[in-house]
């Protein structure tokens, strides 16, 4: 059972992937480590999460696994757990102190991670817990760059709220202003303006907020870009 080979990487991995509680149980009951690393998922944890499968997750934890180790993939189970929007896999890992701040992963944190898939109850969820919204980091650069993208205007308003700089630089886009841009939507675009995003932006190889709202034709977005200091 403490074999580190295959595809799930111990007999515990493969056991949760399948979902199996008994064999978990009898697992553990033998010593089984619940945080051996490797395999597909990475551990067992994080097999657990993106199956979904709360009552897995809280047996491992009730079994000391650690919430916070980095795994392959997400990076961490509390980013998995985010990516498949399983909320209450997310409250469990919480209450049992997972790093909402922790990096690294396909999406950079658990925040960026909720961004992406727009689940707004997630985001508050990881804002009450304290997740930092100016972290930097994943394809998106920041959890507010992966909001304006996917223009969830709810989200975007969230993250602003709690501080996220609107003039944070990085990612497939550039930048929030960019992302909105790009996405063609107004809305998104005015609030941005409303909290400060530099409507003069400058990112290394790529074309200003004006111009990519003048490539697109928006005159409303070019409006309100000109109306907050865009120099044409």
């Amino acid at each position: 059972m403490f074999y580190l080979d295959g595809q799930y990487g111990c007999a515990l991995q493969a056991a949760c992937y399948l979902e199996n509680t008994e064999i978990v149980k009898l697992l553990l009951e033998h010593k089984a480590d619940p945080n051996a690393q490797g395999g597909y998922f990475g551990s067992a944890l994080q097999a657990a999460c993106l199956k979904g499968n709360a009552d897995l997750a809280k047996l491992l934890l009730k079994h000391k696994a650690d919430p916070n180790t980095q795994v392959a993939g997400y990076g961490n189970v509390l980013q998995a757990a985010c990516f498949k929007e399983n909320i209450n896999i997310v409250k469990l890992l919480l209450e049992h102190k997972a790093d909402p701040d922790a990096q690294g992963g396909y999406c950079g944190c658990a925040l960026q991670a909720a961004c992406i898939k727009g689940n707004t109850d997630l985001v508050k969820l990881l804002l009450e817990h304290k997740a930092d919204p100016n972290i930097q980091g994943g394809g998106y650069g920041c959890a507010l760059q992966a909001a304006c993208l996917k223009e969830n205007i709810n989200i975007v308003n969230l993250l602003l709220e709690h501080k996220a700089d609107p003039n944070t630089q990085g990612g497939e886009y550039g930048c929030a202003l960019q992302a909105a841009c790009y996405r063609n939507n107004t809305d998104v675009v005015k609030l941005l303006l409303e909290y400060r995003a530099d409507p003069n932006v400058q990112v290394l190889g790529r074309d200003t907020p004006l111009r990519i709202a003048q490539q697109l034709g928006n005159a409303k977005i070019i409006q309100a870009l000109l109306d907050y200091g865009a120099k044409s």
